[in-house]
């Protein structure tokens, strides 16, 4: 009896799963706005097709889609199997993009995924030209201040030099007047006691 029991809910169970009006009661529980969104990822399937389609459009691995959407390889496989639970985003976006490559084809997947120093090379390498031009100039101004500087500096020592000489020789002209001024005085001195003695003596 109590195995019946349990067979009788079990049926109860699966019953009330396919009553339709349990599964209307669901779709009620969505939000307007979920909904809304639904709608219009229907409207965006039907104008650009499935994701493989729109994938083989774009001539990428699946791989390098998933690269493009940034998700998971995961999920993109899942949504392939079942395309109701593709986020609407996921729509949206390949539609920006669709529009976007036929307005400006330099943004096709082919070019995104170049490497960006093969696409811009020209550029780069014209960018770095001016900037060892900019750099050589600017060398050759800092080489001529510093000949500017060096120049002055020599001047400088020059002039240095020239006034300690002539310090050198107002301090030698000093010492030897001191010294004759010394030779006077200590003749003068010896005059005197000279005179000293021969008066006393």
């Amino acid at each position: 009896m109590e195995f019946e029991k349990g067979t009788d809910s079990r049926e109860a169970k699966t019953d009330t799963i396919l009553d339709p009006e349990y599964e209307s009661s669901i779709l009620r529980s969505k939000s307007s706005l979920r909904l809304k969104y639904e709608a219009e990822r229907s409207i965006l399937k039907a104008q650009l097709g499935g994701l493989e389609e729109i994938r083989k459009r774009l001539g990428l691995t699946q791989r390098k889609m998933t690269q493009l959407l940034l998700v998971d390889p995961s999920a993109w496989t899942r949504w392939i199997k079942d395309e109701s639970k593709v986020p609407p985003h996921i729509y949206r976006s390949l539609q920006w993009y669709l529009n976007l490559i036929d307005k400006k084809p330099e943004w096709s997947p082919q070019n995104s995924f170049q490497p960006y120093i093969q696409m811009h090379q020209p550029r780069l390498e014209k960018q770095w030209d001016e900037i060892q031009i900019t750099v050589e100039k600017n060398l050759q101004k800092i080489k001529a201040r510093n000949h500017d500087f060096e120049s002055k500096m020599e001047s400088k020592q020059l002039e240095w030099e020239k006034e300690k000489q002539l310090l050198e020789e107002k301090i030698e002209k000093k010492d030897m007047s001191l010294t004759v001024w010394k030779l006077i005085v200590l003749l003068h001195t010896c005059a005197l006691l000279f005179g000293v003695i021969w008066v006393f003596f």
